[in-house]
């Protein structure tokens, strides 16, 4: 879009027709009302809820074998922990919404001085380095809908591991850059990033600590903790962005 109706005071196109306005400024708005409503569009049509089917009564043994399991793990989960003396299930809560924060926040700093990041210590413009991260998003989306095959071989402790060293590794990337004598950075090295950390690192190791929270909750009315777990993601997108800009 930048490309076509321009970016910053260099407007090259422009169209109006009464009130409705399509510039560099307004086309971004309309493009994502576009994919929003055919998204709606495509969950009102395509996706099925599913219905939970009522369960057979099993035999008296099974019966007692699945209640002699859930004793034992409620046991394990209400014990005590060496985390300033929560129990199990509570330390288990914390670490998961620790963790949730953590790439949250990463991917939220990302998101809001990428593009910024990019022109201003690799000389990029805001559609080259848009395109680049539009790019490394498709490939997450693929990341994503491969989460069933890589959990056959991996599980969910180690993808959230990978997924975070990925990540780590990504950041640290750019952490050496010449913040002086910008024309010497490599482009590379901002595409190495965002790559690793919005293709590989966050779909794999978010979604996985996403699926870890809901079998750790279980049971349990789900409602209100997944409701905590998504405020503090969205908490920690506000804050990270925040304090980097100003550190």
């Amino acid at each position: 879009l930048a490309k076509y109706f321009g970016e910053g005071d260099d407007i090259k196109h422009q169209f109006q027709v009464g009130y409705f306005v399509l510039d560099a400024y307004t086309s971004p708005a309309y493009f994502m009302f576009i994919v929003c409503s055919i998204t709606l569009i495509l969950i009102r049509t395509y996706f099925l809820g599913r219905h939970r089917e009522p369960k057979r009564p099993g035999s008296k043994n099974e019966v007692l074998k699945k209640s002699r399991r859930r004793t034992r793990i409620d046991e394990i989960a209400n014990s005590k922990s060496m985390f300033f003396g929560m129990t199990v299930y509570d330390a288990t809560i914390l670490g998961c919404m620790l963790l949730n924060i953590a790439a949250k926040g990463s991917i939220g700093c990302f998101e809001t001085i990428g593009v910024s990041y990019a022109q201003s210590y690799f000389d990029m413009e805001s559609s080259q380095a848009g395109f680049a991260v539009g790019i490394c998003g498709t490939f997450g989306v693929i990341a994503l809908l491969s989460m069933g095959f890589i959990a056959r071989y991996l599980t969910d402790i180690q993808m959230i591991s990978y997924g975070l060293m990925v990540m780590a590794v990504g950041i640290l990337s750019l952490s050496s850059i010449d913040k002086e004598f910008y024309e010497e950075n490599e482009a590379y090295r901002f595409y190495l990033a965002i790559s690793l950390v919005y293709s590989i690192g966050y779909p794999i190791g978010h979604t996985a600590i996403i699926g870890i929270f809901s079998k750790i909750v279980g049971r349990r009315p789900q409602g209100t903790m997944l409701g905590w777990f998504a405020s503090a993601g969205s908490l920690a997108r506000m804050i990270f962005p925040v304090m980097s800009g100003y550190i």
